[in-house]
């Protein structure tokens, strides 16, 4: 039992820190708390890797200043 409560605590971890780096925005709380460990995980792969890409291309660490990034949607 204690297996399965360190797994949700690590998922609920993982929630709070893709909420974090958000800002808590309130319309997205319900729609995080309902994504996989999976999911979470890769929302903040994503996010880690196009920040360090952007700090090495000496750019804002804001992802959405930039104009070459693109949003794909339905891809």
């Amino acid at each position: 039992m204690s297996v399965l409560w360190d797994l949700k605590a690590e998922l609920n971890g993982l929630r709070n820190t893709v909420l974090g780096v958000l800002d808590y925005p309130a319309e997205l709380v319900p729609i995080v708390n309902r994504l996989s460990f999976a999911q979470c995980a890769y929302l903040l792969s994503v996010y880690r890797l196009e920040t360090l890409r952007l700090v090495h291309e000496n750019l804002s660490t804001d992802l959405f200043s930039s104009k070459k990034y693109k949003f794909v949607v339905g891809a």
